[in-house]
């Protein structure tokens, strides 16, 4: 007999009208067994979250996505070893050897949106519309690797399942999900929200700290697919039950969804349609997690238990916080993960002749996009009008990191070089700004 006092306990300081929290459901052999609110939805009015809630889920969308592309596959529609060219053929050639399945399972090699939307200096907390997300994806001339060498997850190749649903059914994302996951489940509170100016009835609100006050953290997206999910942790348990009891499709269709998946080497990816598989304290689990703006979400399986924490500020940790109950689940005492030691960057001095060189005007021919330098004896200042001044420190010869960590660059053959985590190479060469 499990203690629910003992996940109550988990949350319990999250609780109160001050501050946002969690919503928090939990099943076994899909039935509730748990579903608690903690916190606040909505600072402005007071609202406390309550488990009916409904929250923007980030990447747990993911799941989703790649169940439409599935059942349109077991209907025939589609094959996962096509190339997406065959149903957007508006693509690129860089697409010409990727697959779907390739994009189900990140390994196309395809670079991140979200890294190509911040790289042409554009802020998070700007609108992001489908159109801006599909120029930019289209307008990739390199692909970070060769399909199926690396696993690198990218949502961009999310975007495009999307639309791949939408272009082989006739209906949206949105519509497809609609019948033929959300309705036969009974998932009454889902959809896929892909217009922002909706009005959505219980929303959860999301929320950073700064300063010891609690403010809005603005989420403006009209994109699908990769994101954009609402939904509330009842009906997400509705989800997780379908694996077990299958409703909206056969069990060859779930098996497809986890089926391992394997690098052109040999190596073994523990990543499938959506879907993490992983060891837990000598336990197979099944999730997903996501973070968009101050929502993050987590959805895991572990034998006969399904459980799913939603929290709607920046700094929760709703897979952290899955564990610890899944630990209660399980009779298991808590064991806290090791810590790893951030590698303090050591860094060097530019010669005068570094300055003359790294200080200028470069442009991305991709992403249509200028930015200016100038290099000190100590750092590197590359500015762009809209997104400001960004500074960049040397590590090795030629070799820079961002203050903040997010970007590197390398100086080679004329160019800057720019990666952040799921966007290698963005080149940006230099031009003489008096032909501008």
């Amino acid at each position: 007999m499990v203690d629910t006092r003992k996940i109550d306990e988990i949350f319990e300081k999250y609780n109160g009208p001050e501050r946002p929290g969690y919503a928090v459901a939990v099943a076994k052999d899909g039935e509730l067994f748990y579903a608690k609110g903690f916190g606040c939805g909505n600072l402005e009015t007071g609202k406390m979250i309550e488990p009916s809630d409904v929250f923007h889920v980030a990447s747990v969308s993911k799941q989703f996505t790649a169940m439409c592309i599935s059942l349109l596959e077991d209907d025939g529609l589609l094959s996962v070893d096509d190339c997406p060219k065959k149903y957007l053929p508006y693509l690129p050639d860089i697409f010409d050897d990727v697959t779907i399945r390739n994009m189900l399972n990140h390994t196309s090699g395809v670079r991140e949106h979200w890294d190509l939307f911040q790289f042409s200096g554009c802020s998070l907390e700007d609108l992001v519309t489908k159109d801006n997300m599909l120029r930019l994806t289209c307008s990739q001339r390199h692909k970070n690797f060769e399909p199926g060498s690396e696993y690198l997850y990218c949502n961009a190749s999310y975007l495009l399942l999307g639309e791949i649903v939408a272009a082989v059914s006739g209906k949206t994302l949105r519509q497809f999900a609609d019948e033929r996951i959300f309705k036969p489940l009974g998932m009454s509170k889902s959809f896929f929200r892909d217009n922002h100016k909706d009005i959505v009835k219980d929303k959860v609100y999301s929320y950073v700290e700064k300063d010891g006050q609690w403010k809005h953290s603005v989420l403006t997206f009209d994109i699908v697919g990769p994101t954009s999910l609402n939904t509330t942790a009842l009906d997400l348990i509705k989800w997780l039950d379908n694996w077990r009891h299958p409703v909206i499709c056969s069990q060859r269709v779930l098996d497809r969804m986890v089926e391992p998946v394997h690098l052109n080497n040999g190596e073994l990816v523990a990543y499938s349609r959506g879907v993490r598989i992983a060891d837990y304290r000598g336990h197979q689990t099944r999730g997903h997690g996501g973070s968009n703006a101050g929502y993050r979400t987590q959805v895991l399986s572990c034998g006969p238990w399904d459980i799913v924490v939603l929290g709607n500020f920046s700094d929760s940790m709703p897979g952290r916080h899955a564990n610890l109950v899944l630990d209660v689940l399980l009779g298991l005492e808590h064991e806290e993960p090791a810590k790893v030691e951030k590698e303090v960057p050591v860094f060097t001095d530019l010669t005068a002749q570094q300055q003359a060189a790294l200080t200028g005007t470069w442009y991305a021919d991709e992403l249509q996009t200028i930015y200016t330098s100038v290099a000190y004896s100590d750092k590197l200042v590359v500015t762009h009008m809209k997104a400001g001044n960004t500074v960049y420190r040397q590590t090795t010869a030629d070799h820079f990191i961002s203050d903040n960590g997010e970007t590197t660059m390398d100086y080679r053959d004329g160019s800057m070089f720019f990666t952040r985590e799921r966007t290698r190479n963005m080149e940006f060469r230099n031009i003489d700004w008096r032909s501008l």
